[in-house]
């Protein structure tokens, strides 16, 4: 109903549909939306229908034809890198090495944080101790201030009956 009368896409509207409506309440910051749009920009255009239109300059995403078979499809699918580079979202080459060095630093950063810290006071009650057994200390430590689980019992109920059959056998 809507379409009867209309032979061309209504792209403005489309685009106002994706990045307004349907993103616009979850993209909060200015500058996203602006990324956001600029992106749009680039997918939803009259260009895209043209044969032989590439999202991006290495020419790696193209639109597929009309004749193209299913198995052709799936073949070009099966082409795509298995990461998206930046040129397809309009962003300069550099920008994957940039998030890379953070997610990098960010990884390294969790790791260091999750080292043990090792007290003065620590040291001097366990003298020369290794880490190793600092970690196995603590964790001990831990379970033994642990209420006893269900599964726990069960491990004691069985060694317990392990042990009164010995004791049965034994006498």
């Amino acid at each position: 109903i809507l379409t009867e009368g209309h032979n061309e896409i209504p792209w403005k509207a489309v685009h106002y549909l994706t990045g307004e409506v349907v993103y616009g309440g979850r993209v909060t910051d200015l500058w996203d939306r602006r990324c956001l749009l600029s992106i749009l920009d680039i997918f939803y255009n009259p260009a895209v229908l043209q044969d032989g239109y590439s999202f991006s300059e290495d020419k790696v995403y193209q639109t597929i034809t009309d004749n193209v078979t299913l198995w052709e499809c799936r073949d070009y699918i099966s082409s795509l890198p298995d990461t998206d580079t930046p040129q397809i979202f309009g962003m300069h080459p550099d920008a994957d090495r940039a998030f890379l060095t953070s997610q990098a630093q960010l990884f390294t950063d969790t790791i260091v944080s999750m080292q043990p810290r090792i007290s003065a006071e620590y040291e001097t009650v366990r003298g020369d101790s290794i880490r190793d057994e600092m970690v196995v200390h603590l964790a001990t430590s831990i379970l033994s201030k642990l209420p006893v689980t269900v599964e726990g019992r069960m491990e004691q109920d069985k060694s317990a009956a392990i042990s009164d059959k010995a004791t049965t056998v034994s006498s």
